[in-house]
């Protein structure tokens, strides 16, 4: 029995998800690096939420804060977990509550998430879902890596080599239609090296 019904026509937004990997610095403080990111089709109520109350008793008076933003359906995956974060509308969601929806046959996650950043960029083009910055490269002849600072730990929205829109991934060796990015070097692999003048363009944010 599970435990939402849902219409498939309802997951229509496309909103990004990110891992990331955190390391202590000899200072003792955290380091987060992203470790992937991805998209994936969602259902989205609108931003509500309950109240919990920071002191005393239920009073008008009394400060109180959103649990959370929104929440948020989408089909099963082992990519998501408590600790990623969701990425809308050009801005960043930590999640606070997550459920799986039928532990013996997985079919969707529940979440709830809460905003936790400002706009993440506020230049660039328009892309589907957000703004995006715009990273241009032009191909010397015979590479198959392109490696720059301003991709360094970011969520690639989409990377385009002579026009054609590639898939990334972040483990293995790319094909044709791929590229893979190595988020902690800025740092992007293609399976067919470029000709003389070859045009690259990558969203990101």
């Amino acid at each position: 029995m599970y435990k939402f019904k849902h219409q498939i026509g309802e997951f229509n937004t496309l909103p990004i998800f990110e891992n990331w990997d955190y390391t202590t610095d000899e200072g003792g403080g955290v380091d987060k690096v992203l470790n992937n990111s991805f998209y994936a089709w969602a259902k989205m109520t609108p931003r509500v939420g309950g109240r919990t109350f920071i002191a005393g008793d239920l009073h008008e008076n009394n400060q109180s804060t959103w649990i959370y933003d929104m929440e948020v359906f989408i089909r099963y995956t082992d990519n998501i977990t408590s600790d990623s974060t969701m990425v809308w509308d050009n801005k960043r969601y930590a999640i606070n509550y997550y459920s799986i929806d039928g532990e013996g046959k997985e079919r969707f996650i529940r979440l709830y998430v809460t905003m936790t950043d400002n706009q993440l960029v506020t230049g660039g083009i328009i892309t589907p879902t957000t703004p995006a910055y715009v990273y241009n490269y032009e191909g010397i002849g015979g590479e198959s890596e392109v490696q720059a600072n301003e991709l360094i730990n970011k969520t690639i929205l989409g990377v385009f080599k002579d026009g054609l829109s590639k898939e990334i991934i972040f483990l293995g060796t790319p094909d044709d239609g791929q590229v893979k990015y190595t988020p902690a070097q800025g740092k992007l692999e293609f399976g067919i090296s470029f000709f003389t003048g070859e045009k690259l363009q990558v969203q990101y944010i």
